[in-house]
């Protein structure tokens, strides 16, 4: 496990600054925001410092957990799987997932544990709140899962990733807005 040997902060997919553009988007600082298996992201950390005060990092692996809270104590992390999201229903306005998803879909259950994280990303969304999801993934396939929930509408973006001097394709960035 990743954490074990290094449980340094790191970002999967792309940085704050490569991300804020598209986050400001869909985001409000007096949002509740779940991270979705955070790691060791830093992300919410810059969102703190940025406003959002309403944040919850779940992540399952306790490694991660606990460097988390060793590094940000002003940060709610919690143990938990994606799979059993402990939160109330329609609680949450937004629901980040920056290589979650596609964690999941590598694991040897991979179709039934995405659909069973799906339906609870969609349980604990508000009417009208958003899951972002960022992956590499084919479009098609992400689109295909998705699809597969109620959603009012799904967008698509994708970041551009600053390095350096230039500038390249990242991630697509999937927004996905929970029916009213």
């Amino acid at each position: 496990m990743r954490y074990t040997s290094d449980p340094r902060p790191y970002d999967f997919y792309l940085s704050h600054t490569d991300f804020k553009p598209v986050l400001s988007k869909y985001l409000i600082p007096t949002h509740s925001i779940l991270h979705l298996g955070n790691g060791t992201s830093r992300l919410p950390s810059f969102m703190l410092n940025d406003g959002f005060t309403n944040q919850i990092c779940i992540d399952y692996s306790p490694i991660a957990v606990k460097a988390c809270q060793d590094i940000w104590p002003k940060l709610v992390v919690k143990c938990m799987d994606a799979t059993k999201i402990t939160l109330d229903d329609n609680s949450i306005d937004a629901i980040i997932d920056k290589a979650t998803l596609d964690s999941i879909l590598c694991e040897t259950d991979a179709p039934n544990a995405a659909l069973t994280t799906l339906s609870e990303i969609h349980r604990v969304l508000k009417s009208g709140g958003v899951y972002i999801m960022v992956s590499y993934s084919d479009l098609g396939g992400r689109e295909e899962l998705l699809n597969k929930c109620s959603w009012e509408e799904i967008k698509v973006e994708r970041v551009t990733i600053s390095t350096g001097d230039s500038k390249k394709d990242g991630p697509f960035v999937f927004i996905c807005k929970k029916c009213n």
